[in-house]
């Protein structure tokens, strides 16, 4: 079954269109998320009970194949998502994409609070093959990032993020993920220097009372 090109990209694809060719973003992050584009680096920013879908078995069109509108989730240690796009679904070879070209794949979080997401983006062919075209990743949040082709792109918040939405400029092209990351972040360590501070100032407190009391 051919996959179908729209002829006129969606409102949301537009707007992330606009976003990508108008103000020129390759980065536009908000004091509480920051992006990672290594997965090594994103991976020590996160907690060790995410979960991982790395769609094991999917081929081009199977199991969805443009019928489903929302596609769910397993859940893993609490974490799952739900999958939507305006004109359906469609599946690729270890990953997930949309029907029509143009139509933004929409992920909304619908499990534990979700402060951690990062995944494979890229822009495909109608064919599920990476296509040297311009995409972005946008958060609920208003944090995106945009790139040409194919790279992993992680968040991490220090609020929960509710939704992520990939859109392509192109209505022959079709925004897809694969290696879907969802998790929580790591609590930052308080280096060694602030706990012998904040253990110098508690001294102070204590000789402070003990002044009084004299």
């Amino acid at each position: 079954m051919e996959r179908t090109k729209a002829g006129i990209t969606s409102y949301l694809s537009l707007l992330l269109a606009s976003m990508l060719f108008v103000m020129g973003f390759s980065n536009l992050s908000y004091a509480s998320t920051t992006i990672y584009t290594n997965e090594s680096s994103f991976l020590s920013a996160i907690n060790s009970d995410y979960y991982l879908e790395n769609f094991p078995g999917w081929v081009f069109g199977a199991p969805l194949d443009s019928a489903p509108l929302t596609y769910n989730s397993s859940t893993v240690n609490g974490y799952s998502w739900q999958a939507s796009a305006p004109s359906g679904l469609y599946s690729l070879d270890n990953g997930i994409s949309t029907w029509y070209g143009g139509d933004p794949l929409i992920i909304n979080f619908t499990g534990n609070p979700v402060t951690a997401v990062g995944a494979v983006f890229a822009a495909t062919s109608d064919i599920g093959s990476t296509r040297d075209e311009n995409i972005g990743v946008l958060l609920n949040d208003n944090t995106g990032y945009s790139f040409t082709g194919s790279s992993f792109v992680g968040f991490v918040s220090t609020t929960p993020i509710t939704s992520l939405t990939v859109g392509v400029s192109s209505g022959t092209t079709y925004p897809a993920a694969y290696h879907f990351y969802t998790g929580s972040a790591a609590p930052v360590p308080i280096p060694a220097a602030a706990w012998l501070l904040g253990s110098g100032l508690m001294g102070l407190v204590g000789m402070k009372r003990r002044f009084f009391r004299a």
